[in-house]
């Protein structure tokens, strides 16, 4: 059996907009300076490669099919399970290419946003009376945050 070692082609610090086609935009790219042996690669040791590029934990993080377009075949990595996948779909072939979709830079917005609006935490039950409005305000930001959630990595308008 021979062994095979694979070099990664990190797409990072971007996001993909599907419409009107998938791409991946305002990213930058490297290509990892460390050859991996496909029969000792797991999840573990991906995730520990992308580290390096700014992944931490929630973040996602996919593979592009061979000769297929991002339209075509994107898959999710979340297991070692799809790393095995990954390795199979690039049998005889010397370089994966991997994107990653970060939230953490998202979380530490929507964190410094409650702060500069100083938003009260909204307890179960509560209502708006009494509040002078915070609560509406609050529902009105969430709604804005999510939706440019969507927009930024889904590509939903």
């Amino acid at each position: 059996m021979t062994t095979e070692f694979v070099l990664f082609e990190v797409n990072y610090g971007g996001r993909f907009q599907r419409m009107p086609r998938t791409e991946y935009l305002r990213g930058k790219k490297a290509l990892h300076h460390e050859s991996w042996d496909t029969d000792l690669l797991a999840f573990f040791e991906l995730d520990t490669l992308c580290i390096e590029y700014g992944y931490t934990q929630g973040d996602l993080m996919y593979y592009a099919h061979l000769a297929k377009s991002l339209d075509e075949e994107l898959a999710l990595i979340s297991s070692d399970v799809d790393v095995l996948e990954m390795v199979s779909c690039h049998k005889g072939h010397n370089t994966i290419i991997l994107y990653m979709v970060g939230f953490g830079e998202e979380a530490a917005q929507q964190q410094q946003q409650r702060k500069r609006f100083k938003l009260p935490m909204v307890k179960k039950g509560a209502t708006d009376k009494g509040d002078k409005g915070k609560g509406k305000k609050l529902l009105k930001i969430m709604k804005n945050l999510l939706k440019d959630h969507c927009q930024i990595h889904f590509g939903i308008k």
